[in-house]
Order: C-alpha cells, then structure tokens, then sequence
C-alpha cells in the first residue's frame, strides 16, 4: 500500500534548499516543476520579460488605419508584458517557497528569476567546491 496521498503533486516532495542539500537534486525537481506549469524558459533565458511600452502617443497626420494598428500592436505588447511579469512572479513565488531562511535573503533583493535562479546557483556550486576542497585538505577524501 503506498503512502503518497492520490491528490499530491511533486512540488510536495521537493525540500527546502539550504546548505548541505545536494543543489544537483533540487534544481532538478524544481526545474521539472517549472518545466510542467511552462515557467521554466524564463530561468533558461529563452524567454525574457519584455520591457514595457512607452505611452502610445497619435499621429494627426497619420491615417486612420495606421492609428488603429498602432494602437492594437501597443496592447499587444502590453498585454505581453503584463503576463510575462505574472508568469515570473509564480516562478519565483514557488522557488521561493522551497529555500530555506538564509537562500531566502540572498536572493530576497533580486527581481527576475533568471537572476534568483543563477545567484542559488553560484552560492550551491561554491559551496559544494569548499565543501570538497575542505574534506580534501583533512584527507576524508581521496585527490
């Protein structure tokens, strides 16, 4: 008989990261989360939050027409912006609930999840090359 709830999903099963916790094994999770709710191209870089349109101004001079699609194409970028921003908010909103205290105020500052995503990185992969380099030193590891 197995113990996991039948309404659970995987983002239960992710631990908090802190260090100490293998990096490898929870960004892994965490990317096949992002990966299955489409969020994880902001993290990859493969999609970006575009910036924000200027104030669509009108030209008199322009005809009719040309106003209207000028004016379609400035929502549409408005629009693209809007959902791009709610997309990276719940990124970040579901990384963040898996860091522990300390994770959590290295990166409480940062305004993308490009950028939360790579600061975690290079605190774990330093971490885990002193962490090494140290159990080296005192020979509990073989060079």
């Amino acid at each position: 008989m197995s113990s996991i709830p039948a309404t659970s999903s995987s983002v239960d099963f992710i631990s908090i990261l802190q260090i100490g916790v293998s990096w490898t094994i929870w960004s892994s999770k965490i990317q096949g989360e992002l990966e299955r709710t489409s969020m994880w191209h902001y993290v990859s870089g493969d999609i970006t939050i575009p910036s924000l349109p200027h104030q669509l101004t009108s030209d008199p001079t322009a005809e009719f027409v040309v106003q209207v699609q000028l004016c379609r194409e400035h929502q549409e970028l408005k629009h693209a912006y809007k959902d791009a921003l709610k997309a990276d908010d719940k990124a970040k909103g579901l990384i963040k609930k898996y860091l522990a205290a300390d994770q959590l105020l290295a990166v409480v500052s940062l305004k993308t999840l490009k950028k939360i995503w790579d600061k975690l990185k290079t605190i774990h992969i330093t971490t885990s090359t002193g962490i090494i380099a140290f159990y080296i030193k005192v020979g509990m590891i073989q060079k």
